[in-house]
């Protein structure tokens, strides 16, 4: 047996099997077996694609959307200040001027058609899940697995304001670049001195793009940082060294951007944490962290919360969290530290941003991506264990099959009425109100008028 060198991010092994013990090719193997092992092989990939069934079952509905809210404020702001004044101006306490740019092009391209700056979301949204079962493929979790993390992280109604909302763009854009800088850090860890150049550049390049995108991609930096300083304390003395200074040099430019997009768009509440807020601040990061993303999905948002529940589904969350890590392959330990520390660093924003929004506001549909991207691995990782425990093969399979389907379809089915509750009040409302409502009114959830909507319709041809 020849083992290669061992990494924190990589641990391969090849053998050379024994004529006795050699594996049937595919070609080889019954019909019944090679069509059972392309369907775990193909799973992942299959999953992503169904990720995108609600848009694809509920098109129509999803076409009566319309520019909602924020949008208009933004739409106004291009002609009063200038397309590239308005790159550079803040959006509310954000200063995000890349995902500006995409989303003014995108009008553009798309000549105002709100339906296809949905369907851009959707797509951003099924790229990063092939990014992220691709990664956990590399990391050896099994094909299973990583359906069942896909379909939990792409599936659920909770998702509906992050793909139902173009404006919400950006925080999709914020994971891409995260799951990115992954893999130019896997490029880093298995290229050679020569090809470690431009893998080291794109990284950066990520972490620097990401709060450009969306506020809360200034914690890419951290969370990356934090487990390549924990992990880089194994290995050579050369990789423990390379790894500790990238994981250095990742949170020190972190903190750099911080300071820059702070005097750029200071954030009022940071002004306002002092002894009388910090508690408020705890305490809608803690229910922030406790009850998502569970509570949404098990009780569909029908039930009210309290401590009560505050104590259950944190118990549960905490639980899964370690189990999860403790039967993980331990190539995945890394990514599962990552994605720990961004769950509590954007419950922590959230506690300082929007604490004075009430607790109610910690269930908003707007915040539940984030909490299901660093969720699902660990809730894959349990369930599969819990397969696995099965000895009979073929009952196992029967059974794991079964239960994917059962969860798919029980993540799925709730969207046709939420997307139809959802369309009537960010899309048949908004519309009516630019037909019948007077123009001296406001448009629903803006302050800009009915008669400013009108003009930016026609100026900006939006359909």
């Amino acid at each position: 047996m020849r083992v290669r060198p061992r990494s924190i991010l990589h641990v391969s092994m090849s053998r050379r099997p024994s004529k006795q013990s050699r594996v049937p090719s595919r070609t080889e193997l019954p019909p019944r077996f090679s069509g059972v092992e392309a369907a775990v092989r193909h799973g992942p990939f299959l999953a992503c694609l169904a990720c995108g069934l609600p848009l694809l079952l509920w098109h129509s509905v999803f076409g009566k959307l319309w520019y909602f809210g924020d949008e208009w404020v933004e739409l106004s702001e291009i002609p009063r200040f200038g397309l590239m004044h308005w790159l550079v101006y803040p959006f509310a306490e954000n200063f995000v001027p890349l995902f500006k740019l995409l989303w003014a092009a995108a009008i553009y391209v798309f000549h105002g058609q709100y339906f296809a700056l949905i369907a851009l979301d959707w797509s951003i949204h099924i790229l990063n899940l092939l990014l992220l079962a691709e990664l956990l493929k590399r990391w050896g979790m099994r094909p299973a697995a990583i359906v069942f993390a896909v379909l939990m992280l792409g599936m659920p109604w909770s998702n509906i304001e992050s793909l139902g909302w173009a404006l919400q763009v950006h925080g999709l854009l914020s994971s891409t670049t995260y799951l990115l800088a992954w893999f130019c850090l896997l490029q880093l860890e298995t290229g050679t001195e020569r090809t470690r150049r431009w893998p080291l550049i794109l990284y950066f390049l990520c972490i620097i793009a990401a709060p450009l995108f969306h506020s809360r991609g200034i914690l890419n930096g951290i969370a990356l940082g934090a487990p390549l300083l924990i992990y880089g304390l194994s290995g050579t003395a050369e990789s423990r060294r390379r790894w500790i200074w990238l994981g250095i040099l990742s949170i020190a430019a972190t903190f750099l951007l911080a300071g820059s997009v702070s005097y750029l768009a200071p954030a009022p509440n940071l002004k306002l944490m002092h002894g009388p807020n910090l508690l408020p601040m705890a305490l809608h990061a803690l229910y922030y962290l406790a009850l998502n993303p569970l509570f949404d999905i098990a009780l569909l948002g029908w039930q009210q919360f309290g401590v009560l529940s505050v104590l259950a589904f944190g118990a549960l969350k905490a639980l899964i969290l370690v189990r999860g890590f403790l039967r993980s392959p331990r190539k995945l330990h890394p990514f599962l530290i990552s994605i720990v520390v961004m769950d509590l660093g954007y419950s922590a924003i959230l506690g300082m941003g929007r604490y004075h929004a009430g607790l109610g506001n910690t269930i908003s549909s707007r915040y539940q991506y984030m909490s299901l991207f660093c969720f699902a691995p660990f809730l894959a990782v349990v369930v599969d264990d819990i397969v696995r425990q099965i000895g009979r093969i073929r009952l196992r399979r029967t059974i794991y099959t079964a239960a994917l389907l059962a969860w798919a379809l029980f993540l799925l089915l709730p969207w046709r009425q939420r997307v139809g509750q959802w369309s009537d009040w960010r899309g048949s409302q908004v519309r009516q109100a630019m037909i019948s409502d007077l123009p001296q009114k406001t448009m629903p959830f803006s302050l800009i008028t009915v008669r400013e909507a009108r003009e930016l319709a026609v100026r900006f041809h939006l359909n």
